[in-house]
């Protein structure tokens, strides 16, 4: 019986070095950065003139911005005039 317990430890222990080593074979960090940020196009916030990804931009009225405030501070900007 004691080999039996043996057994079945090499056994475990194996599966698990298996089971690892594929996990972590399928979880290997990719060095390229992801498809959707490839060939992003930047343009650039109205207010602050940072440069954002087009896809996480505000649009409006033909202009970009960086954030829900600053689309707000130019709209208001342009009715104070």
């Amino acid at each position: 019986s004691m080999r039996l317990i043996i057994l079945v430890a090499i056994v475990f222990v194996a599966y698990m070095l298996i089971k690892g080593f594929l996990s972590g074979a399928r979880k290997k960090p990719s060095v390229a950065p992801p498809l959707h940020h490839r060939h992003e196009t930047m343009v650039r916030c109205e207010v602050c003139d940072l440069h954002i990804l087009k896809t996480e931009a505000l649009y409006s009225n033909d202009k970009y911005f960086c954030s829900n405030k600053h689309l707000k501070e130019y709209i208001g900007a342009r009715h104070a005039k």
